[in-house]
């Protein structure tokens, strides 16, 4: 049975730090993540941080939502982090092609370098 997705959004300083948990799988919430980031991208946040550690999967309409993150954030010449993604996860966006669209990091250190 698929894991119920949800978004936690912190801060990392003056970051938001978007925590992703759950499937992201058609069917799921994956709308609210578009919402989330809509409202940060309005308010002025070029940088967005998800956090994948706890992204248990992800189908076709869960990277189209990653996609759409990064769609959304390059409307205000924004970057999108991706931080611990699963091997799986980075899989499926190399397979299409998608990993050089994003800040790919493994840690935290990794992150605040790259920012």
């Amino acid at each position: 049975m698929p894991k119920r997705f949800r978004v936690v959004i912190d801060r990392l300083g003056d970051l938001p730090l978007l925590h992703l948990s759950g499937d992201m799988i058609f069917g799921q919430a994956l709308s609210e993540l578009h919402e989330e980031i809509a409202t940060l991208a309005a308010a002025g946040h070029a940088r967005l941080v998800l956090d994948l550690t706890e992204v248990d999967s992800a189908d076709s309409s869960g990277i189209g939502a990653l996609l759409g993150a990064k769609r959304t954030a390059g409307e205000i010449t924004g970057t999108v982090v991706l931080l611990r993604p699963s091997s799986r996860l980075r899989s499926a966006l190399d397979a299409i092609r998608a990993t050089s669209m994003f800040v790919v990091v493994d840690d935290e250190a990794d992150l605040l370098r790259s920012l």
